[in-house]
């Protein structure tokens, strides 16, 4: 008989740690602040944990898209910002807020990061906020009922090995579908933001930043790091008054003009050929002089995927243009 392993047992600290590393090889700037919580070391059990587990969920939904209207606005200082969780270690998971940053921003992002998350312990989300997270839970949960025939079996070896380790259930895709249905119309505002009760940005809490830089710039850690403590103690002592409500800025903000009217010409197909050997696919090239590789499956048929190359990569890209070619399938995700 295997024995279950015992849980680890990770100290809590009530100051902040902070982690500075910088390496020759890193492509970009980033950081994240991990939240330590004991209320989210295990998998629910019950159902009132599985209830308090959506309600996380829709908190997550929330600040996830007060983070994407702040790294589309103009002179932004982060790329793209996000928020989860992750799990550091088995049974211990942590709620991580991070960014992709431009080089010399590091003090704007960070003390960008921290007053959401202390704009939200303070006024919480709106109404509207929170019906669209509960909008996009549903359909999310609608969508991994309708395709569970097509579900990835890595998904099912998570919750096995979670089942041995854990000792949590596997109710399955049908049940929670159901759960959700029930739940998560009945959660509140005040719920959601009930999720921030026990976060500290300073008890329990890591700091962490990636950069590129060889050894001579890591001479500037000690710089980096006090700079760092400097925000955490400058946000950390704003008082709640001083903190304004979240301003809605509308989605449709997100959009090209031009595309909702539109004005945009498209392209055309210059010339199309089916490609033989028994790889059933067909070639498009475009008039913008992209190679367009078509094929049909019986897997994951109600949806299309894109993947997509180009010579020389990055390194052929305008470094004016650098930004947005980086993070092109992000903000396309993020607009749907």
């Amino acid at each position: 008989k295997v024995e279950r392993p015992a849980k680890e047992v990770v100290p809590t600290h009530e100051e902040p740690r902070f982690a500075v590393t910088r390496d020759p090889e890193i492509s970009e700037c980033f950081v994240s602040v991990d939240f330590v919580r004991p209320g989210w070391a295990d998998r629910p059990q019950t159902l009132a944990q599985v209830r308090s587990k959506l309600v996380e969920e829709m908190f997550v939904i929330c600040l996830n898209q007060r983070l994407l209207m702040l790294y589309m606005q103009p002179g932004s200082p982060f790329f793209t910002a996000s928020v989860g969780e992750t799990e550091s270690v088995r049974g211990l998971k942590t709620l991580s807020l991070s960014a992709t940053y431009h080089e010399g921003e590091l003090e704007r992002t960070l003390e960008a990061l921290l007053f959401e998350i202390r704009r939200a312990k303070v006024h919480g989300f709106s109404d509207a906020e929170v019906d669209r997270a509960r909008t996009t839970l549903l359909a999310d949960s609608e969508m991994a009922f309708i395709e569970r025939d097509q579900t990835f079996s890595s998904q099912h070896l998570e919750e096995l090995i979670s089942l041995f380790l854990q000792e949590a259930p596997v109710p399955g895709i049908e049940y929670m579908a159901r759960v959700a249905k029930t739940f998560v119309p009945t959660v509140t505002p005040q719920e959601v933001q009930g999720v921030l009760k026990e976060v500290d940005i300073r008890r329990n809490t890591l700091y962490k930043v990636e950069e590129p830089g060889g050894w001579l710039r890591s001479l500037g850690n000690s710089r980096t790091l006090q700079m760092m403590r400097n925000v955490v103690n400058r946000v950390d002592v704003c008082p709640d008054q001083e903190i304004a409500l979240w301003a809605e800025t509308g989605e449709a903000s997100l959009f090209d003009p031009a595309l909702a009217r539109g004005e945009v010409i498209p392209g055309s197909i210059l010339e199309m050929k089916e490609l033989g050997r028994g790889i059933e696919a067909t070639s498009w090239k475009l008039s913008n002089g992209v190679t367009v590789l078509f094929k049909r499956t019986d897997f994951a048929d109600d949806q299309v995927d894109l993947v997509a190359t180009r010579w020389g990569g990055l390194t052929e890209v305008p470094l004016e243009h650098l930004p947005e070619a980086v993070f092109c399938c992000t903000i396309a995700s993020e607009l749907n």
